[in-house]
């Protein structure tokens, strides 16, 4: 792996024009580097030419709606060595999301691609439809997808549950820091229900009450293939602590394995819930 600190624009171009020759270089992070629109478009071109590349970070680079698109292009006609992107916290001066549909498009297209994260785009409810009908839902290779904080509300209830019901590869999810509310929460317990592949989940923050939290419990109880949840953040009440407190005895008897960010434990008759 190569980890590459304090590049700016002109440095990423020296890298661009590096990686689009026979370059060895097989994982790449540029995380945290303020790479600049013409800096991450550069990387993204040689992405087009480029065979031994098999992870590429750029989380927090300053990518652009330009750079976005052309990244997705690349993995969409040309590329097929990458397996993980991660793209989170890109520099967006609009509130719309175009680059969406080509993601959407380099998911169908490319089945080499098994870790996407787009943490902190302002996807929304609008183009997280369009993620899943044109990308998600036509893809059955990708197995790690980070959605968090994304700017997702309770409207995305549905799409949820059916990437959870549609999609027959994914078994790392990401959807935490989004204000989906209760009524997502019995949506993806609805999901869960009809899902074979998920093996993690992390929900931390997403404002569930009890009640989701209650659906949620009795959803992770029924799985047989979810290992890890996250729900710290959330709030957790007498309903929810007793229900995950028998999942977590399940599991330490054997008889359920599941882990979690939390503990529960009694005390005066009540149960309480805390951070691990």
């Amino acid at each position: 792996p190569v980890l590459i600190t304090l590049v700016a624009t002109q440095g990423s171009l020296l890298l661009a024009s590096a990686l689009s020759k026979d370059c060895t270089v097989e994982i790449l992070s540029l995380e945290g580097n303020a790479l600049g629109e013409d800096g991450v478009h550069a990387l993204s071109e040689s992405l087009r030419t480029n065979v031994r590349l098999r992870e590429l970070n750029l989380n927090s680079t300053g990518t652009g709606l330009r750079s976005l698109i052309n990244i997705a292009d690349s993995l969409t006609t040309d590329n097929r060595s990458i397996e993980t992107i991660r793209l989170a916290n890109p520099k967006l001066l609009t509130i719309e999301a175009e680059h969406i549909l080509y993601i959407a498009r380099m998911l169908a297209c490319n089945p080499q691609i098994k870790t996407l994260d787009l943490s902190k785009h302002t996807i929304r409810d609008t183009a997280l439809n369009v993620l899943l009908d044109f990308g998600l839902c036509r893809n059955s290779t990708l197995e790690n997808l980070s959605l968090s904080c994304c700017q997702l509300t309770e409207v995305s209830a549905e799409n949820i549950r059916r990437l959870l019901v549609e999609n027959k590869s994914i078994k790392h999810l990401d959807l935490s820091r989004n204000q989906l509310s209760d009524v997502t929460a019995a949506s993806i317990a609805s999901g869960l229900r009809n899902n074979s592949t998920l093996e993690s989940l992390s929900l931390k923050f997403c404002q569930f009450s009890d009640k989701g939290l209650s659906e949620l419990a009795e959803a992770i109880f029924e799985s047989k293939t979810v290992k890890s949840v996250q729900l710290w953040g959330n709030a957790f009440g007498q309903g929810s602590g007793s229900l995950f407190s028998q999942l977590l005895q399940s599991s330490d008897d054997g008889s359920k394995n599941v882990l979690t960010d939390f503990a529960t434990y009694v005390v005066d008759g009540s149960v309480r819930v805390a951070a691990c």
